[in-house]
């Protein structure tokens, strides 16, 4: 595949998670699969994906960078990941729903299980089901350690967000054990 095709189409994957991941959740794990398809046959496409998640999505390296004194609000936007169009911000909300989409087809493709290659990580359940009880206690010190400390910077319209974290912390601490993500593509899938 050409250097130019290889290029458009990781634009157009990049597209997918910004507008169709983001509106509709469930798509991700598809998206992703055939993203891993992709990136099998052709090594580069997904170098290319990954860096330019990683340069539109600052908080998938993460990455946050501090603002400069005096610098335009729109540079700084821009390098946190918001677009701008003529010299104004996206709004926040427009933000936030283009980079959960984002993060949702990473954290997808880094779980779905692709039964055709080996280059496959965990994560997630899967990682439950590896890590055992040193899963349970790095959830349990993210509970105890870090979601009080969050919960003291977040302004209180973001307060919902912190408050489904700690519910879903606490939820598969006491269950011990966390469902398989809404969309997930089970082996079957790959039978049909």
């Amino acid at each position: 595949m050409s250097g130019g095709k290889r290029r458009l189409l990781k634009k157009k994957l990049q597209e997918q998670g910004e507008e169709e991941v983001a509106s509709n959740h469930c798509t991700a794990f598809l998206i992703a699969s055939v993203t891993l398809g992709l990136c099998e046959r052709y090594p580069k496409l997904g170098e290319l994906f990954l860096a330019n998640l990683h340069k539109k999505c600052p908080p998938s390296v993460p990455y946050y960078p501090a603002y400069k004194e005096g610098s335009p609000l729109e540079e700084y936007g821009s390098q946190m990941g918001y677009q701008v169009k003529d010299s104004k911000l996206e709004l926040q909300d427009s933000f936030l729903k283009r980079m959960s989409g984002m993060i949702r087809l990473y954290a997808a493709v880094i779980q779905v299980r692709w039964p055709f290659g080996t280059n496959q990580g965990a994560c997630g359940n899967a990682m439950m089901k590896q890590y055992q009880d040193q899963f349970w206690k790095l959830l349990s010190l993210i509970k105890d350690q870090y979601v009080p400390r969050i919960q003291k910077i977040t302004e209180d319209a973001e307060n919902a967000s912190v408050s489904r974290l700690k519910a879903f912390l606490e939820g598969v601490i006491r269950q011990r054990d966390i469902p398989l993500p809404e969309g997930y593509l089970q082996p079957s899938f790959w039978r049909t």
